[in-house]
């Protein structure tokens, strides 16, 4: 077996640590071996990068009206991290061939089977800056050699975020890299919509009848009901972890080795 991490009895920096500030550091620990700060560089950057795709530039903030109250409110809005208010503030000072690393950091915690770090690359949290995947193809093969692993771990886990992806996969559209890497039968999206339903407590969300069929919403409704009770115990995810904030693969708080 390979040789355990090494221990840093330091603790990672917090969630709102300056970045530029705190990097080198985390970057030392990270390539020496330390899985759990790469996945902290990895997710701290990829919000960066999504941050700052939005942020308006200083060529639209000069065009606009300063009696134009909306207009400053709504740039103001673009400017603030939405799931995490303060954490635009975090990436402050970074150059675009630091945040680039994103992708390399939070793949080294992925393969070290760190669940934050799968969940946020399968979802292709690394690619929502604009263009992303246009500069890097290289990023994309990787996606798409690793996130059926990544999706079966988490799954073996019985990870409930991971069926919440999952199970949004039943419309038959196959838009997104995750639908179009993984080609889910039919079959499988209905077992993984209705799994879904029974999580977040709500058995009466039925299959929609012209979403699969018949046979496909039968079988899917007793493998889905069979995974609830064996898999997860028959017990419902809590109504707090079915909000906005859940589909914040962001928080670095959230690294850490599986036991």
């Amino acid at each position: 077996p390979p040789p355990p991490p090494p221990v840093f009895p330091e603790p990672l920096p917090p969630w709102d640590a300056k970045l530029a500030d705190v990097l080198p550091a985390l970057k030392a620990r990270a390539d020496a071996g330390d899985h759990v700060a790469a996945c902290h560089i990895g997710l701290a950057l990829s919000a960066c990068a999504m941050s700052l795709s939005y942020a308006p530039s200083k060529a639209e903030i000069r065009q606009v009206d300063p009696k134009d109250t909306r207009q400053l409110s709504f740039l103001a809005m673009r400017s603030m991290d939405g799931r995490r208010p303060g954490r635009e503030q975090t990436c402050e000072g970074l150059q675009d061939t630091t945040i680039a690393e994103r992708f390399r950091y939070l793949q080294q915690a992925a393969d070290a089977g760190i669940g934050a770090a799968m969940r946020a690359f399968v979802d292709g949290w690394p690619f929502e800056e604009s263009g992303a995947l246009v500069r890097h193809a290289e990023w994309l093969r990787a996606y798409r050699a690793r996130t059926p692993h990544y999706v079966r771990q988490l799954l073996a886990r019985a990870d409930p975020e991971m069926v919440r992806l999952l199970g949004g996969q039943l419309d038959g559209m196959r838009v997104g890299l995750m639908a179009q890497t993984l080609e889910l039968s039919e079959r499988e999206a209905a077992v993984y919509f209705r799994l879904r339903s029974l999580l977040n407590g709500h058995p009466e969300t039925a299959i929609p009848a012209n979403w699969a069929s018949p046979e496909n919403i039968m079988v899917a409704e007793r493998e889905a009901q069979r995974l609830f009770a064996d898999r997860f115990g028959g017990r419902t995810i809590a109504p707090q972890q079915q909000g906005f904030r859940r589909t914040d693969h962001f928080e670095v708080e959230s690294c850490r080795m599986q036991p």
